[in-house]
């Protein structure tokens, strides 16, 4: 069993560990927020997922290819799964060759309040795709992405 200190530990050794590509991110009350703010004036895709969702894993060749297509269009993948699921999340992002990408994984055991300080709405459906234009504007998606409706979004959202 997976003790509170140990989580925090767990976080706190993630949170000073030095920043490298693909390097998972310890997702905490605010991590929405400061994901927002350090993509604020340009659109950017904010995907939640989890190790034990098809879906989601279904869905991961989109969010590979808008990294191949749309480089300029920065993308943060963040799992729903706990600290001690971190190397379960490391090999699954390197299975869908997305281990070089920006990546947080839940680091409070409180997931409820997680989810309510991203979306007072969302109840934990996965995945959960949140697109933020260049204004801040949000559009919440819940089920799998598919390019087409992504590249149609990417088409009319004010980019910059």
């Amino acid at each position: 069993m997976i003790t509170r200190r140990r989580l925090l530990g767990l976080g706190l050794m993630l949170a000073v560990a030095p920043a490298r590509a693909g390097a998972l991110r310890p997702f905490g009350l605010g991590s929405f927020e400061e994901i927002r703010r350090a993509n604020a004036g340009r659109a950017h895709v904010v995907a939640f997922w989890s190790v034990t969702c098809a879906p989601c894993h279904e869905e991961m060749p989109v969010w590979r290819e808008l990294r191949r297509r749309r480089p300029d269009v920065p993308l943060a993948l963040v799992s729903t799964d706990g600290l001690p699921e971190a190397a379960g999340v490391e090999a699954r992002l390197a299975e869908h060759g997305l281990a070089d990408a920006p990546a947080w994984i839940f680091a409070d055991e409180r997931v409820e309040r997680l989810r309510h300080s991203i979306d007072r709405g969302w109840r934990g459906e996965l995945p959960r795709t949140y697109l933020v234009d260049a204004r801040g504007g949000t559009e919440a998606l819940t089920g799998r992405v598919q390019w087409h409706a992504l590249a149609d979004w990417l088409a009319r959202a004010p980019a910059r």
